[in-house]
């Protein structure tokens, strides 16, 4: 057999290979954007930068200074409780608060807004912190595919199950040098009170047994709900937002955009009054 006969039996093989199916050169299936985690067990909605929270309120320049100021300090105080309860009665200001917190921390901050005016739940809690925080940092991403693949149903199990496989296991491979990674909760006095007792005790029972050396947070908003309260079984920090004053001049506060809060619009009297004709 010729050289030139080898060579065209080569392409026609290679050709025919082609021809039925048979990929020539190695694939492999494209990433996961969602890290193996089910697109209906995120809830978007929940994030503090969606579409949904695009209308709430951030603290205008220089109001609010002081907790501002606190909770900062608290998120980079790594001898500090693991927990910090922020709480007000309603029309506080807790969600502008929540707001600009998560704003300065967007770099190493998960997030899950409660919202009377939407369906979300806590069902889903875990899992969307998960793929925010597998957004955030590649490894976690990585080791929750791992965990997933071993274990698919993990979304069935119990709450302290999921925070256990998908948030804190994910992140012992986590830098012990690098920052606090921080879950800021607000809302969680307006999902039911099962739910709201379920996931604060699940919280605060992982911060008793979490080792001194996981770098985590929970930055939790609400109002002074009995639920919230008799839960928090771990050392946690107490800010009453009712304690803070509004650190701004009246002219400073009309020269900005003013905006409260949408729970106080919605229970504000003078609503209620009908226009003059």
């Amino acid at each position: 057999m010729t050289s030139s006969h080898r060579v065209s039996n080569v392409s026609t093989n290679r050709f025919n290979a082609s021809f039925f199916g048979i990929p020539r050169y190695p694939t492999f299936p494209p990433p996961d954007p969602f890290y193996g985690i089910p697109q209906d067990r995120t809830t978007t909605a929940a994030f503090h930068d969606s579409v949904e929270n695009e209308g709430v309120s951030r603290c205008l320049p220089g109001t609010q200074e002081d907790v501002l100021h606190e909770i900062t300090k608290w998120a980079q105080d790594t001898s500090g409780e693991s927990i910090c309860w922020v709480h007000s009665l309603a029309g506080g200001g807790k969600s502008t608060v929540a707001q600009s917190i998560a704003d300065r921390f967007s770099d190493r901050a998960a997030t899950y807004f409660f919202s009377r005016k939407t369906t979300i739940t806590a069902k889903n809690f875990f899992p969307t912190i998960a793929y925010r925080l597998a957004t955030l940092f590649p490894f976690v991403g990585q080791r929750i595919q791992t965990i997933l693949s071993r274990d698919p149903l993990i979304f069935s199990r119990c709450l302290s199950d999921q925070l256990n496989e998908l948030i804190l296991q994910p992140l012992r491979a986590r830098d012990p040098t690098a920052e606090d990674i921080l879950i800021i909760v607000d809302g969680l006095d307006e999902c039911s009170v099962e739910e709201c007792r379920n996931l604060v005790r699940v919280i605060s029972s992982s911060a008793l047994d979490q080792d001194s050396q996981m770098p985590i947070r929970f930055l939790l908003f609400g109002r002074r709900a009995q639920a919230i309260h008799e839960e928090l079984q771990s050392p946690y920090r107490s800010l009453d937002l009712d304690d803070f004053l509004y650190s701004v001049s009246i002219p400073e506060y009309l020269e900005g955009d003013i905006r409260l809060p949408p729970e106080l619009l919605e229970q504000h009297p003078l609503l209620e009054v009908p226009a003059e004709r």
